[in-house]
């Protein structure tokens, strides 16, 4: 939307102009148990907190002391943040009292209803790709936040009507997503019968083989020895780790950029190979699995 395409009695500002946003804290050194408690009632925000969740935040995996709160930012529940490192500009909603770290923004006191913003945000989340500080991975500061331009409707009825109506997508994908978890859990249940021989199908009798994967396939890594000069005009296109995290199957459409020079060797990719993750933040993320169906010339 531009100047040309705002309509009649929208309002188009800054981000800055209508909320007071202000970056988190975190204390140092962050593996000092002190600054944790797993029977506090304040939550510690992390990008797998946000990324497990859509509009609101119920709870974190971990839990700040009194000490750590007192050197993080503290946030009351019903705040909006957005994350400004790593998956960079995810916006939620918190539901509980929280504090977040220097990788996340907080809109405190907006001029405009509250759901609208978080649902503009979710609007342009993909454009702050194209307007952070450019590395190994794309990060935001305070400034480029304040300075993104927001459309909306004068009206407040206006706003609350347009966030009623994406809410009610939003439950209307949650419900479709819970029937798919439970297909999902069918699906899983049978596996597990199959893949372990406890259920062999009508016809087959024959013995199974047991070998090591390295056996059945070679296993090679992804880039290594780039810098963060190489991911900025890269002129070739890479697998993110967030791409395997989140996905079954590899998502094309958000592959980003890293520079390939001539001779220079890397491992490149192909159709049907299968891609784990092999570090997270947490240990259920560890080895998650995607796969690669799309016909691509040349991915790394």
């Amino acid at each position: 939307m531009d100047a040309l395409t705002t309509p009649l009695n929208w309002q188009r500002v800054r981000l800055g102009d209508i909320a007071e946003i202000k970056r988190g804290a975190s204390p140092r050194p962050i593996e000092n148990p002190k600054w944790f408690c797993a029977n506090s009632n304040v939550g510690w925000v992390r990008i797998s907190d946000i990324s497990k969740n859509s509009r609101f935040l119920y709870k974190t995996a971990q839990k700040l002391s009194k000490k750590g709160i007192e050197k993080s930012r503290f946030i009351k529940q019903n705040s909006l943040i957005m994350s400004m490192c790593a998956t960079i500009g995810k916006p939620i909603i918190t539901k509980i009292d929280t504090c977040i770290h220097d990788g996340f923004v907080v809109f405190e006191n907006p001029k405009i209803d509250l759901n609208y913003l978080y649902y503009f945000l979710c609007y342009i989340e993909k454009e702050w790709l194209e307007s952070g500080q450019q590395g190994s991975q794309v990060n935001l500061n305070v400034d480029l936040i304040k300075n993104k331009e927001v459309f909306y409707p004068k009206d407040l009825n206006e706003q609350i009507a347009i966030a009623n109506i994406l809410s009610g997508l939003d439950r209307y994908l949650y419900n479709l997503d819970a029937l798919i978890l439970k297909k999902e859990s069918v699906k899983k249940a049978l596996s597990f019968e199959l893949l372990s021989q406890r259920k062999r199908l009508k016809g087959f009798n024959q013995n199974w083989q047991k070998v090591r994967l390295g056996d059945i396939g070679i296993t090679i890594s992804g880039l290594a020895g780039k810098t963060k000069q190489d991911f900025i005009n890269g002129n070739a296109k890479y697998i993110t780790f967030l791409n395997v995290l989140n996905n079954v199957i590899i998502d094309t459409s958000i592959l980003e950029n890293v520079k390939i020079y001539p001779n220079e060797k890397q491992n490149s990719f192909k159709k049907y190979d299968l891609f784990f993750n092999t570090s997270s933040e947490t240990p259920k993320e560890v080895g998650m699995c995607a796969v690669l169906l799309d016909d691509i010339d040349q991915v790394f």
